[in-house]
């Protein structure tokens, strides 16, 4: 299981395999099956949209099994 410490860039995809909708942010907590990531930038079906910009989402931890598999929609960011 890949845990991303508090203060990691990431990008956070909304659907498996699916590319063109997440969000970019800073992990500022993690729990035992989420993390707590305060949203940066948001794109939406390839377009930069402002409704998540601001505000906190709560993706699961990756590795921990979800409704589609494994979860791993949570990536390091180098930008």
């Amino acid at each position: 299981m890949l845990n991303f410490p508090v203060g990691t860039r990431v990008a956070s995809f909304d659907f498996p395999g699916n590319r063109d909708c997440f969000v970019i942010g800073t992990v500022v907590e993690v729990n035992r099956d989420t993390y707590s990531i305060l949203v940066e930038k948001q794109i939406f079906d390839g377009v930069l949209v402002t409704g998540k910009v601001g505000k906190m989402v709560h993706p699961p931890i990756n590795g921990l099994q979800g409704l589609f598999g494994t979860t791993c929609g949570v990536v390091k960011h180098g930008i």
